[in-house]
């Protein structure tokens, strides 16, 4: 697959209107449909973080959500 402009914009809108796993895994899929040499394709032309596509994969694969980056609140009694 070939990255247009037109497809270059369509995912970089897409990834900015969602938000935490389900940003994770569009990002992974979007990856392995580029195929080999795909996350560096992203991570140039997308300017997409490999560790954060590399954690879309595993979140894919496992079924598994990370909460990582989410600030847990801590309950007083």
């Amino acid at each position: 697959m070939k990255l247009t402009e037109p497809v270059i914009d369509f995912f970089k809108k897409t990834a900015a209107a969602i938000t935490g796993s389900v940003r994770r895994v569009f990002m992974a899929d979007v990856v392995e449909q580029l195929g080999y040499g795909g996350q560096t394709m992203a991570e140039v032309k997308l300017r997409w973080a490999r560790t954060t596509i590399r954690l879309g994969q595993r979140e894919k694969k496992s079924c598994i959500q990370c909460i990582c980056g989410r600030r847990l609140e801590t309950v007083e009694f």
